[in-house]
């Protein structure tokens, strides 16, 4: 419940921040459950390993990312995404995750700008999760200038 409200106020806060950024300095960032289960490929290394099958929102992202030059990984962990997120070339952050780890993202990158979109858990928590793209893709358009 705590985490719902943090990621409710933080974007609602940014609802209302009229900030841009140029592509380049946008990074996109999901979980390393939104990767297919059964899939061989090592895209929490480079997600331009992804051979694009669709079983999965990783080739949507690898598409997103190419498509408008967003900076655009799938973390292991929080402690990691918290690393590549506070790496000086991000001015801001959108972020795909569950809740809790969105709450604990958003508070560990303070005060960079970060719009979270939680993610979908069809298979239960951590498996096989997926992301709303139209969200995804409206919030590019929040974050990034002239989109």
């Amino acid at each position: 419940m705590f985490s719902k409200c943090i990621v409710a106020v933080n974007n609602i806060v940014m609802r209302f921040r009229k900030r841009r950024y140029p592509a380049e300095n946008v990074l996109i960032i999901a979980p390393r459950c939104i990767h297919w289960s059964k899939c061989k490929l090592n895209v929490e290394d480079d997600i331009n390993e992804c051979k694009l099958c669709g079983r999965c929102n990783v080739r949507e992202l690898v598409e997103l990312s190419r498509r408008s030059g967003l900076q655009c990984v799938v973390s292991r962990g929080g402690r990691e995404a918290a690393t590549v997120a506070k790496a000086p070339s991000v001015k801001g952050i959108i972020a795909v995750a569950c809740e809790k780890e969105l709450a604990i993202g958003i508070l560990a990158v303070f005060p960079k700008p970060v719009i979270a979109v939680p993610n979908c858990r069809p298979n239960g928590a951590c498996k096989d999760t997926c992301v709303n793209m139209d969200e995804l893709r409206m919030a590019v358009s929040r974050m990034v200038a002239g989109k």
